[in-house]
């Protein structure tokens, strides 16, 4: 389930949270559609903080949602104006990461960070 898609005010941070019963495609679309009206609106590139620690995925649910987030789509992982961070302590959200460096997920990347503390962190000290 898509919890929250919010913008951060006064930063280039936007921040998605997802939260069980998780419904990848439905989900991650919605908040990819959300994300593309942000960034139409404020015309910068942005860190895309998506908190999936209670999303509680099985197997079949990442296979959806790594094609959904890499989708060429306005929104997504693999749009140029994205800066994209993952948050999670569980193995799923680790391969969700290293499966994106691959060309068949767009050749993008999202490190991993076990807290949304620790992501927003990184964001703010890389910010662009």
């Amino acid at each position: 389930m898509l919890k929250d898609v919010q913008k951060l005010p006064n930063e280039n941070i936007i921040v998605v949270k997802y939260k069980a019963p998780f419904q990848p495609i439905e989900d991650i679309g919605e908040a990819q559609r959300q994300i593309a009206e942000i960034l139409d609106a404020e015309g910068q590139t942005m860190y895309r903080i998506d908190d999936l620690s209670q999303a509680d995925m099985v197997w079949n649910q990442f296979v959806e949602g790594i094609a959904e987030a890499t989708k060429d789509v306005a929104g997504s992982m693999t749009d140029a104006r994205i800066n994209g961070v993952l948050v999670g302590d569980y193995e799923m959200v680790e391969l969700a990461s290293k499966s994106m460096t691959q060309d068949q997920y767009g050749a993008t990347s999202a490190p991993v960070f076990n807290s949304l503390d620790d992501a927003l962190a990184h964001a703010r000290q890389n910010n662009v």
